[in-house]
C-alpha cells in the first residue's frame, strides 16, 4: 500500500500547503522558535544563565530562576535514579521537568525584556502560577492536579 503524500499543513484547521515536516512555512517557523526557546531553557537550567550587569528587576527574576534550578535538579535526580525523592514521586517527575522548562523559558524571556527596558510578558504570571500550584500540591502529599494520592493498598473498585 502506497503512503499518502501530505499536501496540507498538519496543524489543526490550517489549509495552507505543507512544506518540510508536514507543516506550512508559518507553523514550521513557530515550531522552530518553540524548539529554540525550549533548548535555551534546558541549557540555562543545567548551568546558571549568563546575564551581564543585571538590573535590579532582573536580579529578582534571577533569584527566582535559582529557586527553579533547585527544583529542576531534584526532578533530574528522580528521573536518573528512577525512584521517588522527598515530595516528588517518580510518576510525576516527567511532567515536572516540562513544568520547569516552561517556567524557565518564561523567566529567561522576562530577564531579557527587563534588561532591554521592556515589560515582561503577562504569560509569565500564568506559567508561574500553575507551576507553583502543581509543586505545592506535591509538597502537600497530593497529586500534582490537587487530587488525593491513592494509597498503595487501597481497593481499586
Amino acid at each position: 500500500m502506497a503512503r499518502r503524500k501530505i499536501t496540507r499543513c498538519g496543524k489543526f484547521r490550517c489549509e495552507k500547503p505543507a512544506e518540510a515536516g508536514g507543516l506550512c512555512g508559518e507553523h514550521l517557523e513557530e515550531d522552530r522558535i518553540q524548539q529554540a526557546r525550549r533548548e535555551r531553557a534546558l541549557q540555562a537550567l543545567h548551568r546558571w544563565p549568563e546575564v551581564e550587569n543585571p538590573c535590579p528587576e532582573a536580579k529578582e527574576f534571577l533569584s527566582e530562576f535559582r529557586e527553579l534550578q533547585k527544583r529542576w535538579h531534584l526532578v533530574c535526580d528522580v528521573q536518573i535514579e528512577q525512584r521517588s525523592r522527598e515530595y516528588l514521586p517518580l510518576e510525576e517527575a516527567r511532567y515536572a521537568s516540562d513544568w520547569c522548562i516552561s517556567l524557565g523559558a518564561d523567566l529567561l524571556e522576562a530577564i531579557d525584556a527587563v534588561q532591554s527596558g521592556k515589560r515582561p510578558s503577562s504569560g509569565l504570571e500564568y506559567t508561574r502560577g500553575w507551576v507553583n500550584e502543581r509543586f505545592a500540591n506535591l509538597e502537600r502529599g497530593l497529586m500534582s492536579n490537587g487530587v488525593p494520592r491513592p494509597t498503595a493498598g487501597a481497593d481499586s473498585r
